[in-house]
């Protein structure tokens, strides 16, 4: 099923092309304004079925442009939703968004696209490069195999900014480390470094900025090339309690509701 060509598309926030057996979805601009427009409902999900579906590609390579995810994105996201109320040099008290339509779409659709990966039959393999914030390290957790570039930092903005933890973070993150790490990192926020991500065990690795895309491409076709059999019989038994995670995107949309 499915064929090149319908896979192919390229919007501002986002282009999608399939080479060497991988699908290559790379999120392109201010991530958090490509993410929260309406359409994402009618592209990416769809097209994450098709690419599901198709039997000539093996898996899913997730690639970013360097700023998309980064804290600076963030506030320019921020200061649009909440305002001239919002201040990011010194955020005293939680938001208040003055377009919260676009808040709940940002929220809404970044744990659809999450829901979606979560049921995903193939590989997924993401190459992050960049200094990455909250709501996307949880975006980030659900890969099968996670890389960055050796200066990305993963940052738990939600702190200074008074939000809650979103993009599936407190539900991934428990899976990989200790409650007692998970209770510091989401209270304490902070940023983490790539040498202590590889070493926390949520990144597979990390590769210099020179050789970045090259050697993530390069090992993704490596990856991909395990049976496909094993691999859809392997990630059905990983995430058979794929309900918990759509009720735990419930809980986070009432916490929405309640900023």
């Amino acid at each position: 099923m499915g064929n090149p060509e319908s896979i192919k598309f390229d919007t501002k926030g986002f282009s999608c092309k399939v080479e060497n057996g991988l699908a290559v979805l790379n999120i392109k601009g201010n991530a958090f304004r490509g993410i929260s427009s309406i359409n994402r409902n009618n592209d990416i999900i769809p097209w994450l079925d098709e690419v599901d579906n198709y039997s000539e590609v093996r898996g899913l390579l997730i690639l970013n442009e360097k700023e998309s995810m980064s804290e600076k994105a963030y506030v320019d996201f921020l200061k649009e939703i909440a305002g001239d109320n919002f201040n990011a040099e010194n955020p005293k008290n939680t938001p208040k968004f003055i377009k919260e339509d676009i808040r709940a779409r940002e929220i809404t659709i970044l744990g659809n696209i999450i829901n979606a990966l979560l049921g995903f039959n193939k590989i997924i393999i993401s190459g992050i490069r960049g200094n990455i914030v909250s709501p996307f390290f949880g975006l980030n957790l659900i890969a099968d195999f996670r890389f960055t570039e050796a200066n990305t930092n993963f940052i738990l903005s939600h702190i200074k900014y008074r939000l809650h933890p979103s993009g599936g973070l407190p539900y991934f993150l428990p899976l990989y480390l200790s409650h007692s790490k998970v209770i510091e990192l989401l209270f304490r926020g902070g940023s983490i470094p790539a040498e202590e991500l590889k070493d926390l065990g949520l990144i597979s690795g990390f590769y210099d900025e020179s050789e970045f895309i090259e050697r993530v491409r390069a090992e993704a076709v490596e990856i991909c090339k395990v049976s496909r059999n094993v691999v859809m019989s392997t990630k059905k038994l990983l995430y058979r309690n794929k309900k918990d995670f759509q009720d735990y995107l419930d809980l986070e949309q009432k916490y929405f509701i309640k900023e």
